[in-house]
C-alpha cells in the first residue's frame, strides 16, 4: 500500500500533554511497544513505538543522564528494532521528527517529510485557525514580554 493510501497511527505524534491518552488509546488498539530499562529496581531508559499498518514508529524516547555509560538508550533501540521486525513484521521504521544524530547511526536513508496547512480565512474558524496557527507564538510572546514589563 502506498503512504499516501496508509491511514496515520491513532496518535502519530504525540506530545506531553496528550502522551497519556495517546498511549492509552494506542495500547487499547494493540499497537503501543513499551521499551524499558532498568538498572536494578532505578529506570534507565524508556521508548514509546506505534506499530500501525506495518510501520514502527518511534515516538518518544529518554534515558537517564547517570546511566548513559552503560548505553541504555542505545541497548534500547537495539532491542524495540529488534521486536518490531522480527515479531510485528513491519516493512518500515520511522525514528520520527528532527536531525538528531543517533539517527543516522541506526537507518541507512534519510526521506524528508513535508506537510501543508490551508485556512479560508473567509469563514470565522478557518480565520481563528490561522491567526492562531500563524500568530500564536508571536503573540504568546508578546504576552509574556508585557507580563514582565507590568
Amino acid at each position: 500500500m502506498s503512504p499516501a493510501r496508509r491511514s496515520a497511527p491513532p496518535c502519530s505524534r504525540p506530545r506531553s500533554r496528550i502522551t497519556s491518552g495517546c498511549t492509552a488509546r494506542c495500547a487499547a488498539l494493540g499497537c503501543l511497544r513499551l521499551g524499558l530499562v532498568h538498572i536494578g529496581e532505578q529506570p534507565a531508559a524508556a521508548q514509546i513505538w506505534i506499530v500501525w499498518h506495518g510501520r514502527a514508529t518511534l515516538c518518544k524516547l529518554a534515558h537517564d543522564e547517570h546511566f548513559k555509560a552503560r548505553s541504555v538508550g542505545s541497548l534500547l533501540t537495539w532491542r524495540m528494532i529488534q521486536h518490531v521486525l522480527d515479531v510485528d513484521r513491519v516493512g518500515e521504521i520511522d525514528f520520527g521528527r528532527g536531525d538528531d544524530a543517533f539517527k543516522s547511526l541506526w537507518m541507512s536513508q534519510r526521506r524528508e517529510h513535508w506537510g501543508l496547512l490551508a485556512f479560508n480565512p473567509s469563514t470565522p474558524w478557518g480565520l481563528l485557525s490561522a491567526a492562531r496557527h500563524l500568530g500564536g507564538r508571536h503573540l504568546a510572546r508578546f504576552i509574556r514580554r508585557w507580563l514582565r514589563v507590568s
